[in-house]
């Protein structure tokens, strides 16, 4: 392995964890989980083999269920 002994985040020559992420700063990631984004698919419904079908409202997702499952609302 060419691992680089002195980078601080090469966790096969340090123990223990990295000083922080390497991809986020540590405000990033606690201003995220304080302030989450909207989220404009929240529901979704597996169709199977990898896919999915998502929804913005509750309406729509019980739409999805009932198209997948092949039955009316």
């Amino acid at each position: 392995m060419n691992a680089d002994e002195a980078n601080p985040y090469t966790t096969y020559r340090h123990e223990g964890l990295p000083p922080r992420s390497h991809l986020e700063s540590r405000r990033e990631v606690a201003s995220g989980g304080a302030r989450p984004g909207r989220i404009a698919l929240p529901y979704f419904v597996a169709r199977g083999e990898g896919h999915h079908t998502f929804s913005e409202t509750y309406a729509q997702h019980n739409e999805a269920i009932h198209k997948q499952r092949g039955s009316q609302p």
